[in-house]
């Protein structure tokens, strides 16, 4: 079987928490390995609720995790300011 892919979520919206993330994890390809937050306390409850085995408070330091392939962007529109995504 191939490697799955790794994704990591940025941002802990509802949709994320409550439809995207339990979809992907239903995925023979897909593991949620990581998510990010503005605020650590949100991204460490989402992880926990979800059994991801990585929070951060930062979208950059998600980012710069080399341990993911993919990113799936579920934060507002109005929160990017990180080049590049």
């Amino acid at each position: 079987m191939p490697r799955k892919i790794r994704w990591g979520v940025l941002g802990a919206a509802g949709i994320a928490v409550r439809k995207v993330i339990p979809a992907m994890q239903q995925g023979e390809s897909c593991e949620v390995v990581a998510i990010a937050s503005r605020e650590l306390a949100k991204a460490r409850a989402a992880a926990q609720q979800l059994g991801i085995p990585r929070a951060y408070g930062s979208y950059e330091e998600l980012l710069a995790d080399p341990n993911i392939d993919a990113i799936f962007r579920s934060a507002k529109s109005g929160h990017w300011e990180t080049p590049g995504v």
